[in-house]
């Protein structure tokens, strides 16, 4: 890279900084997609990007050691961001069971599901609640 020269794509061109610099925004983009798409949408392209950027580093980060070690983080994180496209819910629940805020989207609905579901079985049966325990004394 010091010599002007990036690995594995050849001498630094217009072409090959261009390129580099389409691949590092694609991630900045996708956060906006996360929010505006509707859940499939944002499923299938999270899926696809997650094992595209997986490949691309995992290619060209063994030039030097500074790449390998934020290669290995971000083929860690891309990893989990297709395991949580692959493992969302499909299905919308019943809107009696939802228990919506009042000006809250279905979306952030199910993301909250899903997160509490996660953390929940993550750190065992939630706690009975203070009135339940009191009406059963």
């Amino acid at each position: 890279m010091l010599d002007g020269i990036i690995e594995p794509l050849g001498p630094t061109t217009q072409n090959v900084l261009l390129g580099t610099s389409l691949l590092m925004a694609i991630p900045s983009v996708m956060i906006f997609l996360s929010v505006a798409l509707k859940p499939a949408a944002n499923r299938r392209l999270n899926i696809v990007f997650g094992i595209l950027y997986s490949l691309t580093i995992l290619i060209t980060m063994w030039s030097w050691l500074f790449y390998v070690f934020f290669g290995v983080i971000e083929i860690a994180l891309t990893g989990h961001i297709v395991w949580y496209a692959w493992n969302w819910p499909r299905a919308q629940p019943d809107a009696s069971l939802r228990g919506d805020l009042p000006g809250r989207s279905d979306r952030q609905s199910a993301a909250s599901r899903f997160l509490h579901s996660r953390l929940s079985s993550a750190n065992g049966p939630d706690p009975p609640s203070t009135s339940a325990a009191r009406h059963a004394r």
